[in-house]
């Protein structure tokens, strides 16, 4: 049967994938961030027992940097000893993770916040993207639609562009002049006299990451504003990627910061348009407005679109309802197991899935703020506030 087939292009490509990746850098820095962003219970059972240990392993594999490396990268970028540019700089890491560690300090009496990139983890994960051309095989069998090469040099450009912190305090400050009038939403400003490729500088502002809220009224006002930011992201033109729960946290006045705005992709304003026409086809129930959005974004030609509509609906179940609904694990799991159910008909689309390569990051977006919004587990009109934040932006 054609999805047999499907399923066994599927398997094959994961498991080229698992074979080329294991061991390499970029493999372990993945799992490593995939471990931060996931709940434990989101995970069908056969999933979790194969996937979880290897996510806590590479989690348990990093190590923080001591202080005098730190130092050293410091003093590279900025051609002198760290106190000619800081106050004080706290040897304790505030934040470590498996591509950069972040560590408070002073400048001109100021909190600031120093993230620096691993020293040599460029150069490895660069030398890693070399084997992505061994997926390029298995890839086509498994989405003969999709321009495979195109995707390579997308995901390696972007990649490329996520450990440069010089480009991240870039598109950061670009966001924080957004939104420096916005009453609900904020970027932290980058200080870029001091950007490096290695070195990213910015305000150190205080608040509580969104996953250690205890309030059920400031979860479901975080998840709220969470939606906000992505869908604004998208209608501003500069989406950020990587929202990562140490990196976005409710301060005093109610507002989220976004403290990094790291895995930028740009947005045309015809993208956003047409993600904005599916979301209304989503609250109004209209197959046929679904489906020409789709085809607008070049998802799925005319003849699968509108399956494609019927059958997401079918997977969002509730989830597709305006007006608050529960976002939480329970509700995740229970649209993976539609999934499961429609399994026959999302095999058939495959081969006629076409992913456009700009679209992978605003993709990654997506999937990271819908693990947010969930791990949070609050009540959120997600589709209203985004119907309504994509079309007006901020």
């Amino acid at each position: 049967m054609a999805d047999d087939r499907e399923l066994q292009a599927l398997r094959a490509l994961a498991s080229a994938a698992r074979a080329i990746g294991r061991g390499t850098t970029s493999t372990r820095v993945a799992l490593a961030h995939a471990h931060s962003l996931l709940d434990p219970g989101l995970l069908p059972e056969p999933v979790h027992r194969s996937l979880w240990p290897e996510l806590e392993e590479a989690t348990a594999q990093v190590a923080p940097l001591a202080i005098k490396e730190v130092e050293k990268v410091l003093e590279a970028a900025w051609g002198g000893k760290p106190s000619s540019e800081l106050d004080e700089l706290d040897p304790s890491p505030a934040v470590v993770n498996a591509a950069t560690q972040t560590h408070r300090g002073v400048r001109d009496g100021s909190a600031v916040a120093v993230t620096v990139l691993r020293p040599g983890l460029a150069d490895l994960v660069r030398a890693d993207l070399a084997l992505i051309d061994r997926l390029v095989a298995p890839a086509r069998a498994a989405f003969p639609a999709v321009d495979i090469p195109a995707i390579v040099r997308e995901i390696r450009h972007r990649v490329l562009d996520d450990l440069d912190l010089e480009h991240v305090a870039s598109a950061q400050r670009t966001l924080f002049r957004a939104l420096r009038r916005d009453e609900e939403l904020a970027v932290a400003s980058p200080h870029t006299d001091l950007s490096h490729p290695g070195v990213l500088v910015r305000d150190d502002p205080q608040g509580t990451p969104v996953l250690e809220l205890t309030d059920g009224a400031q979860r479901e006002r975080a998840a709220r504003l969470i939606v906000r930011f992505v869908a604004g992201s998208a209608r501003h033109g500069t989406l950020v990627a990587d929202l990562r729960p140490e990196t976005v946290l409710l301060d005093a006045d109610g507002r989220l910061v976004v403290l990094e705005a790291s895995g930028v992709a740009p947005v045309p304003a015809a993208r956003a348009d047409a993600v904005a026409d599916a979301l209304d086809a989503i609250a109004q129930d209209d197959t046929a407005a679904g489906a020409r959005a789709i085809v607008a974004l070049g998802a799925l030609p005319p003849a699968h679109a509108s399956v494609a509509v019927d059958v997401g609906r079918a997977l969002l179940g509730p989830l597709a309802t305006e007006g608050p609904v529960r976002v939480d694990v329970a509700a995740a799991r229970a649209a993976i197991e539609r999934a499961e159910a429609h399994e026959e008909t999302l095999l058939g689309l495959f081969p006629h899935a076409m992913v456009v390569p700009a679209d992978l990051w605003p993709l990654r977006a997506l999937g990271q703020a819908a693990a947010l919004v969930t791990r949070l587990g609050a009540e959120v009109d997600w589709l209203g506030v985004a119907r309504h934040t994509i079309r007006s932006g901020w």
